[in-house]
């Protein structure tokens, strides 16, 4: 992240370009690869096009000729009582999910006095201390003042609860856990390539789902070495812009027995020999950042070094809690198998699908950023002893807009899904129809990140085993143009309806029990 040299006094510029009006620096991005650098402001104003172009013309003139690409991105959000009411609770539903289980919306009260939004939140004792011995105030006035052009302060008062929990006929309440785990993997034999700081706890990339700084560690997988675009010599501004040259930077593909990742290293000079030296069967531990750009989260390597994972590691599963014993919104149906069979068709079962229940599962979302982005909808199908026998669906609020080239893709229209559950409401029926399933998916690192995200968010953990059919499809089938789910289900004489969460969860359980039937 670029460092705005100076940033109150380069705020008080932006802002006397046309009478003080308010306006805050969001962020600063810059792609690496491309060369180009984005201003992020915030304003509780409209901003013309000739004020945005003073904007622009100054955060030119103090970037770093190195970039050759600067824009500037305004965004209007003033601080409405009821934004700001959502944005605390839902900060305080992701981050602090202890809390948020006795945590209602209308316990966080809002009051202006002067230029400054004061916020309220009603506690039982046990919260309030727990929000003063973690900070918990000063980390929601830091969210609320990145997020709105506002100044921002609050306190907690004390509220009686009552914990009794009314539990209606025949529905079981499930809390969630009152602590975040957090797990690491120790590394041993560890290698230096050009982290000296020599860390060795490394968090399981199965718990890496937010955006954050952290260290990862891994088997690698594949890597591949490419090289950046570079710049030719230019005259700007009157001054010579010396020639960039292409540099390589690495794409390290690993994983850690919890999840697999990738991150992209851009070499140094000074370690490029050593880092040319790292093999796929290598373990790494890193150290980097996860962060989203341009609709697509990314994690960026800092640091890395060579070290091994002990034989001996046993990996620390998070608490489970169980299921509830009764669906209350989405019932399961009996399947309706979509496979068309011919006499040619081998109908044994294979003895991996025997004595074992999968689910299979497939999502449609409003973009690729499982961060920022939203599930407008799941479909998911179980198969026990090799027999598909259930399906799951429902459609999903996702309670912000869909871009058209996603209602274009997926079918799935605002309209749809307005009057549509939302993700919280349907959660715990999903849960239930996959506890105890090992779950399955098409390219399932997307799908298990979005499920796993929002679960977390509402206090739980999907730590169900995953298979991936696109990847035992790689090892498995050959001679087709792609790996993609219809080509696959084209191959394989499999009814295929693309872009539907429930058509596509019927092809890929169709397509498991074929490569399972390869396996055999």
């Amino acid at each position: 992240m670029l460092k705005v040299s100076g940033k109150k006094e380069f705020i008080e510029k932006i802002k006397s370009f046309d009478g003080n009006f308010n306006v805050k620096l969001h962020s600063v991005e810059i792609n690496e690869k491309e060369l180009s650098v984005s201003y992020n402001f915030i304003t509780d104003r409209t901003v013309d096009d000739g004020l945005k172009s003073k904007i622009l013309a100054y955060c030119d003139s103090i970037t770093d000729k190195t970039f050759t690409s600067v824009s500037v991105a305004i965004k209007k959000i003033v601080g409405d009582s009821e934004l700001v009411t959502n944005s605390i609770y839902n900060f305080i539903t992701q981050n602090y999910p202890s809390v948020s289980v006795w945590l209602k919306k209308e316990d966080i009260s809002l009051v202006r006095v002067d230029s400054r939004l004061n916020f309220t939140i009603l506690l039982d004792k046990q919260n309030q201390d727990y929000f003063e011995k973690n900070s918990v105030l000063v980390e929601i006035k830091k969210h609320l003042e990145k997020n709105f052009c506002e100044e921002f302060s609050g306190i907690t008062a004390e509220k009686k609860v009552e914990r009794d929990i009314e539990i209606k006929e025949e529905v079981e309440v499930v809390e969630a856990p009152k602590v975040a785990i957090k797990r690491k993997i120790t590394v041993v034999d560890l290698e230096v390539i050009d982290d000296f700081s020599k860390e060795v706890n490394a968090t399981y990339i199965e718990d890496a789902i937010s955006e954050g700084d952290y260290h990862l560690c891994g088997v690698i997988t594949n890597i591949t070495e490419k090289m950046t675009k570079g710049s030719p010599e230019r005259v700007e501004n009157g001054k010579t812009i010396k020639e960039k040259p292409p540099k390589p930077f690495f794409i390290f593909e690993f994983e850690d027995g919890t999840g697999r990742t990738s991150g992209v290293y851009f070499s140094k000079e000074k370690t490029l020999d050593r880092i040319r030296k790292i093999k796929v069967g290598d373990t790494i531990i890193t150290k980097g950042n996860i962060s989203a750009y341009n609709g697509k989260v990314g994690y960026t390597i800092n640091k890395i070094n060579c070290c091994k994972i002990p034989e001996d590691f046993v990996y620390e599963k998070k608490p489970h809690i169980p299921a509830p014993k009764n669906y209350t919104k989405i019932f399961p149906k009996k399947a309706e198998t979509l496979k068309i069979t011919d006499m040619f068709t081998d109908t044994n079962t294979p003895k991996e699908l025997l004595g074992r229940e999968f689910v299979v599962f497939d999502i449609e979302t409003t973009g690729t950023d499982y961060m920022a982005d939203k599930i407008t909808e799941i479909g998911a199908v179980k198969i026990k002893d090799g027999v598909i026998t259930e399906e799951f669906s429902t459609l999903i609020n996702p309670t912000q807009p869909i871009p058209p080239n996603i209602v274009e893709l997926t079918g799935i229209t605002p309209e749809m899904v307005k009057d549509a559950p939302l993700f919280e409401d349907i959660f715990l029926d999903f849960y239930k129809f996959i506890e105890g399933s090992v779950l399955v998916a098409h390219n399932a690192d997307f799908d298990t990140k979005f499920i796993k995200y929002n679960a977390k968010a509402l206090g739980y953990a999907i730590d169900n085993e995953v298979k991936d059919t696109l990847l035992i499809a790689r090892d498995l089938v050959f001679g087709v143009s792609n790996y993609k789910l219809n080509t696959l289900a084209e191959k394989f004489n499999i009814k295929f309806h693309h872009h539907r969460a429930l058509s596509d969860s019927y092809a890929t359980a169709e397509l498991f029990i074929e490569l399972m039937k390869i396996k055999k």
